[in-house]
């Protein structure tokens, strides 16, 4: 059993990692008995997102007295590296088309400023460091079908329009977007964020506050309204399946 999950991604035909709050280890699952069959220890707690890295496992520790970023051996489950992002608290890690290795840190409801920090994988070499105002509170990273376009909401938990909304940017630009491509109004936030990989259509779910059913819209990756509908409470991630 896995105490406060928090995500899963499978590294190897036959095991997957399971990332959870609040204690210092990834949980190893055999996919093929569906149980828990070791752990691995980290440096920092608050495991939470993960990302495959080459060959690979990158696991951001969500710690607002850290910054480590682990990268796991999935054959050994070893930890190989352990690299250090700008700011506190690593979040959430992906990457592009380069496969560089992009970890957006921060929790602003902890004053931990957010940052964006671009690292050299094999060599934990800082490429770029990209820091948001201390206000802002970015979430939920993707990227584009291309993966030359990082795309992230900032959510604005205050009732505001500003710093509110979905956000783009290129993996070569050297500044921070200062407008949404997709903004929010008045009382509202975005908390899931999804590119279909057939069509690149975005799909953003808004929690309505989590006090109702949310729902969700679809825009195209220029952020132009197609449709949108009904879902339960608190829409927060899209799994796209075309198999």
């Amino acid at each position: 059993m896995v105490s406060q999950p928090r995500y899963i991604m499978q590294v190897t035909s036959s095991k997957a990692y399971i990332s959870a709050l609040y204690g210092n280890k990834v949980s190893i699952l055999d996919l093929a008995t569906n149980t828990i069959i070791g752990t691995i220890p980290l440096p920092a707690r608050n495991p939470e997102g993960m990302c495959m890295c080459g060959n690979l496992a990158a696991v951001a520790c969500w710690d607002t007295g850290a910054d480590a970023v682990c990268l796991i051996d999935p054959n050994t489950d070893e930890v190989m590296h352990v690299y250090h992002a700008a700011g506190r608290a690593p979040q959430e890690v992906l990457t592009d088309k380069n496969g560089m290795l992009w970890v957006l840190s921060g929790n602003s409801p902890e004053n931990a400023a957010p940052y964006w920090t671009e690292f050299e994988p094999s060599t934990g070499a800082i490429l770029k460091k990209m820091d948001f105002p201390p206000t802002v509170n970015p979430v939920r990273p993707i990227f584009n079908r291309t993966k030359d376009t990082l795309i992230f909401i900032e959510a604005n938990y205050f009732g505001g329009t500003s710093q509110n909304g979905i956000f783009e940017m290129g993996i070569n630009d050297t500044a921070l977007p200062a407008t949404p491509i997709i903004p929010a109004v008045q009382n509202q936030y975005f908390w899931a964020l999804g590119v279909d990989p057939a069509t690149g259509n975005l799909y953003v779910g808004d929690p309505k506050g989590f006090t109702q059913n949310g729902e969700v819209y679809i825009y195209t990756n220029a952020g132009v309204l197609q449709s949108g509908f009904k879902v339960g409470l608190g829409p927060g991630h899209f799994y796209f399946d075309y198999k």
